[in-house]
């Protein structure tokens, strides 16, 4: 199943190519669980360094339990590029 692959191939991908930032745009409603199991992949790495933004469709509710659990920006639709490209700075 894809959920169970997903989220450690981004994980070592980040990881190998020395990444600062993992951008996830998820529209299939599974942000809890996807983003959830990235963060978890990189403290168990030793990488939680890596900054993880998210974007989607995602719920306020959702969205602020993102951020409590370490996603350090969530952007809804119509975000402008400027915005994202400024909080990766």
């Amino acid at each position: 199943m894809l959920r169970d692959w997903l989220a450690p191939a981004i994980v070592r991908q980040a990881i190998d190519e020395d990444v600062d930032v993992i951008g996830l745009s998820i529209k299939s409603g599974s942000h809890m669980e996807h983003v959830g199991r990235v963060l978890a992949l990189l403290k168990e790495a030793g990488r939680s360094d890596i900054v993880v933004m998210v974007g989607g469709t995602i719920p306020e509710d959702d969205a602020r339990k993102l951020e409590s659990m370490g996603v350090a920006k969530v952007f809804g639709p119509g975000t402008p590029t400027r915005d994202i490209i400024v909080a990766t700075q």
